[in-house]
């Protein structure tokens, strides 16, 4: 039986009971955002700052998924989405006027999405977003939580979206087992990348808006927390004298299974770095445009293409991906072939949950998702590929094969260095329409470049017969020489 998230169930009816009649109106006397990813400690350092009374209610309001809205709409009445920042605001905001929330990098959209809604707020090409936010919500501030090792918060993530168990409060007594649950090496490894590249688009969105947050590192902050919560009400400019300073009600999730985990993977990866940095040693293609002769020709440029791996725990064996993909290789490239039937439908809305893919029978797809909204159906690729020096990898969609409603997107992967996932992207143009793609269709297609052939072209106009029509003038001296 499918079990359901416990992410909600450590608030209490009290706070409930605050968040639904809060009276707040207008905008706060601050504000501030928890900035992180998931298994960071963002919500540990939430319930902290909740806690205290005095820092505003800083919960995870701006969920992609719609079970997330749905409970706060539910919970804070909410009946039209241009009201739901209002009330969001309102609840956020304690008696001394501090409002606080927690944002995950994906959930910037939504934000965005809601901030837009508001009649008072318009986000305009000539105003940046911050300028929006903190015209909306007076003095904002920003703490960006972040955590050193990204193996154990790839597994913290890993165990948690298997077991449905996202918090643990301590004494709890109906806590989630997560016995059943095996080790994986490439799901493990893909959220290794993904919390690095969540990281990053924090990263962008401080340094485009100019903005200097406060960073929580959450090994730190665990080992210190008292002081540390209390440097953080400091930054806000909340005074801690008012404040109630209590251990932390939240328990850490991690036992001694996670530290085994953590070694397995770490070994794995150094094996499989090893290993692709010995089959990495393919000499370069020749640089002359001359065709060589049989005793200078060099061996011919390799894509080295690794498949999904996935460690079983209870032998140690690696298998390879499940998913039935194929690269078929063609005069403009690699096409990469559909695994599986699957239908897609958008509703014409800027958020992921807008954009549906349903399988057979309306089962789950494995190989595609909705991912960053805006209409994006994004393709998981279960390879990783390497390019040999001075090669890059044109990931677009299939030549020639055109679709209805539907248009591929295209991008360059420097994949010269390591070994590079990918993904392949298409955005929908036509709302309210039932878009299939079918069982072993091009999807995408793969064309290893190198721009440094790209920077020795140059280009030249050549006089011929429509310059001629074009240029009388140039027409004549050519006539006249000819005679």
């Amino acid at each position: 039986m499918e079990r359901r998230s416990n992410y909600f169930d450590y608030m209490t009816n009290e706070e409930i009971a605050a968040l639904a009649n809060s009276q707040h109106r207008g905008k706060p006397s601050s504000a501030y955002f928890i900035c992180a990813m998931q298994r960071s400690g963002s919500t540990l350092l939430a319930d902290g700052l909740r806690c205290t009374g005095v820092a505003g209610r800083p919960y995870e309001f701006f969920g992609v998924g719609e079970h997330n809205r749905d409970h706060w709409r539910k919970v804070l009445r909410i009946s039209d989405d241009r009201e739901y920042l209002q009330k969001v605001i309102s609840a956020a905001t304690t008696e001394n006027g501090v409002c606080g929330a927690k944002l995950l990098s994906d959930q910037l959209r939504a934000f965005r999405h809601f901030l837009s809604l508001e009649a008072s707020t318009t986000i305009s090409k000539d105003r940046t977003l911050s300028d929006a936010i903190s015209e909306r919500l007076g003095t904002v501030r920003y703490i960006w939580v972040k955590r050193r090792n990204r193996a154990a918060q790839a597994i913290s993530l890993y165990r948690a979206s298997r077991s449905t168990e996202w918090v643990r409060t301590k004494g709890s007594k109906s806590e989630l087992t997560t016995g059943t649950i095996e080790f994986e090496f490439q799901r493990i490894d893909q959220f290794v990348l993904r919390s690095a590249a969540r990281d990053k688009r924090w990263e962008e969105f401080f340094r485009t808006h100019h903005i200097r947050p406060l960073v929580v590192v959450y090994e730190e902050f665990a080992q210190t927390y008292e002081s540390s919560l209390a440097a953080v009400l400091r930054f806000l400019g909340i005074s801690s004298s008012g404040a109630k300073m209590e251990p932390p009600r939240l328990e850490k999730q991690a036992d001694q299974l996670s530290l085994e985990w953590e070694d397995r993977y770490r070994k794995l990866k150094l094996a499989l770095q090893a290993k692709a940095k010995t089959a990495a040693t393919t000499p370069d293609i020749i640089s002359s445009i001359s065709d060589p002769s049989p005793e200078t020709k060099e061996a011919p440029p390799k894509l080295l293409v690794t498949r999904s791996t996935r460690e079983h725990s209870s032998n140690g064996s690696i298998t390879t991906s499940r998913l039935d993909l194929r690269l078929i290789a063609t005069r403009t490239g690699w096409l990469v072939l559909n695994p599986e039937k699957f239908e897609v439908c958008w509703n014409g809305g800027r958020l992921a949950s807008d954009l549906v893919v349903r399988g057979a029978d309306h089962e789950a797809v494995e190989c595609a998702s909705s991912r960053f909204g805006a209409a994006l159906l994004t393709f998981e690729i279960p390879y990783a590929f390497r390019t040999p020096p001075g090669f890059c990898l044109q990931v677009r969609g299939p030549a020639n094969y055109p679709k209805d409603g539907i248009y591929p997107l295209e991008g360059i992967v420097e994949s010269e260095a390591r070994a590079t996932t990918i993904s392949i992207n298409w955005k929908v143009t036509r709302p309210n329409q039932s878009i299939i793609f079918e069982k072993s269709e091009p999807i995408g297609l793969l064309l290893p470049l190198r721009p440094a052939d790209m920077e020795r072209f140059e280009l030249e106009y050549v006089s011929g017969p429509r310059c001629e029509a074009i240029e009388p003038s140039r027409t004549q001296t050519t006539a006249e020489k000819r005679h």
